[in-house]
């Protein structure tokens, strides 16, 4: 079984989903070699792609949810779709305009970068670095966001609990971070920390 957190800005809190690999569309792509592991995204996500299935039928997902990695993007945060693998090109094309054209999508890739399907990501917050994606953080914050520092702290050897809520475990771990790599330790997670963690 694994678990996808999905992230409601609304109330400020996660629900947990748990399924099998076949189970429902939000745990479709969730086992691209992350079997057992924790993914996490956001409501907002999950209800552009609703609208996409409500205009166009189902529509395939070959990738999201993908844990952290070195190079990570931001929109790997669990605020992606790669969708529309197989569809024809007419059909990839009207994937690709009814996405654009979506209020509830913040980008697309456009079609010279991802001929054989379509990239759609939202975009939650603010990036605090230009043309980077990645948003400020503060203690007490939380989302899918959150969920990408712990793992990325964890990754580098800065221990905290992947909770998607900045807590002071996450604190805890971001000052050690700081302090071992010579950056300001203030306990906060601006450009320079990103860079860093995902460079």
């Amino acid at each position: 079984m694994a678990m996808l957190f999905i992230y409601d800005h609304m109330t400020g809190a996660f629900r947990c989903t748990k399924a099998a690999p076949g189970g429902p569309m939000e745990m479709r792509a969730l086992w691209q070699g992350h079997d057992g592991f924790p993914a996490w995204t956001d409501a907002r996500l999950l209800t552009a792609y609703e609208s996409v299935c409500a205009a166009l039928g189902p529509v395939w997902i070959g990738a999201c949810f993908k844990r952290a990695v070195q190079g990570q993007s931001a929109h790997y945060a669990g605020l992606a779709l790669d969708m529309g693998q197989g569809m024809s090109a007419e059909g990839r094309a009207a994937l690709r305009r009814f996405c654009v054209q979506s209020p509830l999508f913040s980008y697309v890739e456009p079609s010279y970068l991802t001929p054989t399907w379509v990239h759609a990501e939202i975009t939650i917050a603010p990036a605090c670095t230009p043309g980077r994606g990645y948003p400020f953080l503060r203690p007490g914050d939380s989302g899918p966001h959150v969920f990408l520092l712990q793992e990325l702290l964890c990754r580098q050897g800065f221990h905290c609990l992947l909770t998607g809520h900045f807590s002071e475990s996450t604190r805890a771990a971001l000052l050690r971070c700081q302090q071992g790599r010579g950056l300001d330790a203030n306990g906060y997670v601006d450009g320079a920390v990103w860079g860093l963690l995902t460079a």
